[in-house]
């Protein structure tokens, strides 16, 4: 065996690291450390201010639209406490701010001007307008809007299917049904009167089936402002004597050819002379004004209603000894194109939107709308007629054949044009004329 000879090698130590090298490996952790937490730190601050921004953001956003809502209710509540206080114009001055009232959030002024003269009191017919102005936190905002005086209530007699100023005379079965007869005078019933009277005074030898009311005050009777209104823009018809199986419309007169685009039509009765109309279709507001002992009569098959729903079918103004005469079909319930050879749809007429060329439909025999006699005239309720609608006369009435009276309450709820009653009259904000102001500036 040879001899081994074991060596033992010499133990190597790792080097011992320079300390200012371990001090700036240390130093730059730190300093990755401290930038990192600046970093989330100026990050979570950006992101709370961030919210804190958006938050007043919203919340001004949400001020100043509940701003806006608060300063336009400032103005619907004026109103509203206007029309609850007859006596606000004496009470209110010009210009002067009343408040603050709470709305909401919000603390809300109010002022009224009349931008007439400044003076509310002097004349009840002005308008005036009122400002409402609201704030919340740091919100303000203003509101105004022009208030006049109207009347959406039309007259009593509206209510009525008949009412007269004069006397009321009653000597053929009749019915009136959803809205009384009416008489400022008395009521004269020899006949079966299926109806409620209201009147001054009731003498009957036939029967009433329905409720009497007497001594009932008297109702006020329209003034001639829708004549006034209406008249000025009538177009003229021709007179004859008989106006037979025509057609008028706000787009067709077979009378005389000229049109009224909102079928408002005049005519004049001479002197002893009548105006008859039968077997006719209007779609029409006629205005007729009868010389002295000229009369109106209106016969058989007609289907008659206003030009249009502000308006109303007919008004007479009379003169000495002048009649009209109301009245329907004793023979048929139907105004027949082939019964009396004629078109009543034709084009320019349409009936429930449709127009045609032939002569097979037919329509009922009706008058529908507002009838007003002006003047202080007999009216005669006569042939069987079929009414929806009201007839309110200057003078007296008198039923003497059957008749089927029917009253329209939306002729009260909304009145024709010159049919509101004043003595109802209420505030109300004028179309157009709402508007943002600029809050620092008004009123």
């Amino acid at each position: 065996m040879s001899n081994v000879v074991c060596r033992r090698l010499p133990l190597r130590t790792p080097p011992i690291p320079h300390p200012t090298s371990c001090l700036r490996r240390r130093g730059s952790v730190y300093i990755l450390v401290l930038g990192a937490a600046t970093m989330v730190a100026v990050v979570g601050i950006g992101a709370v201010a961030l919210s804190r921004s958006a938050i007043r953001s919203t919340t001004a956003a949400r001020d100043w639209s509940e701003c806006g809502v608060a300063a336009q209710s400032a103005v619907e509540c004026a109103i509203a406490n206007m029309n609850a206080d007859a006596s606000w114009r004496s009470d209110l001055k010009s210009g002067k701010a009343y408040g603050p009232i709470a709305i909401g959030r919000a603390r809300a002024n109010i002022t009224i001007i009349d931008e007439i003269d400044g003076d509310l009191a002097n004349d009840q017919t002005q308008p005036a307008r009122i400002y409402g102005v609201a704030t919340i936190g740091g919100a303000t905002r203003c509101y105004s809007a022009l208030a006049a005086p109207a009347s959406t209530t039309g007259y009593d007699v509206l209510r009525c299917a008949v009412a007269c100023n004069g006397t009321m005379t009653v000597s053929a079965n009749a019915a009136a049904t959803v809205g009384p007869l009416s008489s400022n005078g008395t009521i004269n019933n020899s006949a079966t009167l299926t109806a409620d009277l209201e009147c001054n005074a009731l003498s009957s030898s036939g029967f009433v089936l329905g409720y009497v009311q007497t001594g009932v005050a008297a109702k006020t009777m329209p003034p001639n402002t829708a004549w006034t209104t209406l008249s000025a823009v009538a177009t003229p018809l021709t007179y004859s004597s008989t106006f037979d199986r025509q057609v008028l419309t706000p787009g067709l007169n077979t009378i005389n050819g000229t049109v009224n685009p909102s079928g408002v039509y005049s005519v004049s009765v001479p002197l002893l002379s009548t105006l008859t109309i039968k077997r006719s279709r209007l779609q029409a507001t006629l205005l007729v004004t009868l010389g002295a002992t000229a009369s109106l009569v209106v016969v058989n098959d007609n289907l008659w209603d206003p030009g249009s729903s502000s308006q109303p079918a007919l008004i007479v103004q009379g003169a000495l000894l002048s009649s009209v005469s109301l009245g329907g079909s004793t023979t048929t319930t139907v105004l027949s194109e082939a019964t009396n050879s004629a078109n009543y749809n034709p084009a320019g007429a349409p009936y429930n939107a449709i127009t045609d060329a032939d002569t097979a439909d037919t329509y009922p025999c009706e008058l529908h709308g507002l009838y007003h006699i002006i003047s202080n005239i007999p009216v005669t309720i006569a042939s069987n007629l079929h009414l929806t609608g009201c007839i309110v006369a200057g003078g007296n009435v008198t039923i003497s054949t059957t008749a089927q009276l029917t009253a329209t309450p939306s002729l009260v709820s909304s009145p024709p044009t010159g049919y509101a009653d004043p003595s109802n009259t209420k505030m109300l904000i004028s179309p157009g004329t709402f508007r943002w102001e600029v809050s620092s500036a008004n009123p």
